[in-house]
């Protein structure tokens, strides 16, 4: 993966701001099945346990590589805490695809399997700005790149939020998946506060 991509992931994780304290808050998000209530380091432990590979370490963040959802090439990044102590956000970054079809195939399947888990989701948008509902699939593709499309769904839940989006930049595009631990990342963003 390039340093861009990279660049853009963990800009991508922090960008979305802080996720609202809710007044009950003694349940963390799950990721694979996997509790981000969990200390940074057993979390992350126990995702190279189920197949992921730790490829680097940040001062706030870890970045792996594996299967998630049944398709290999993800890339992970936990982003942690500033003492590294606790899980605030888990993203993925599916494999860059080539074709539209692909990328809204693989964006309506894991829409499907998350709502299938969380309900309905909160908010829901699936279009393209400026372009032509007969555009082909260069075409869509091309808007990708640019910027120009908005596909995506939130799952808010009292414990966190997952949000599912398709992302590009001026070399491809992905599908992206953001969990968000409600607790971890207002105690996160309140010890940011406080320090300043």
């Amino acid at each position: 993966m390039t340093r861009k991509l990279l660049s853009l992931l963990l800009i991508l994780c922090h960008s979305c701001g802080t996720f609202p304290l809710h007044a009950q808050l003694n349940r963390h998000m799950q990721f694979m099945n996997l509790s981000m209530g969990l200390p940074v380091v057993d979390y992350v432990c126990a995702l190279q346990d189920r197949g992921l590979r730790v490829v680097e370490s940040e001062p706030d963040a870890y970045r792996l590589n594996g299967e998630v959802a049944g398709i290999g090439g993800c890339n992970v990044i936990v982003l942690t805490d500033a003492q590294k102590a606790n899980v605030t956000r888990t993203s993925v970054a599916f494999p860059e695809a080539v074709a539209w079809a692909d990328l809204e195939r693989l964006y309506f399947q894991l829409k499907e399997a998350l709502t299938r888990q969380y309900g309905e989701p909160t908010v829901s948008k699936e279009r393209f700005k400026g372009v032509s509902r007969k555009a082909d699939d260069r075409a869509r593709m091309a808007a990708v790149r640019q910027g120009k499309c908005r596909y995506h769904s939130d799952f808010v839940r009292k414990d966190g939020m997952v949000s599912l989006s398709i992302e590009g930049h001026p070399e491809g595009a992905f599908v992206f998946l953001l969990y968000v631990d409600a607790l971890n990342d207002a105690r996160a963003a309140a010890a940011q506060t406080s320090a300043r």
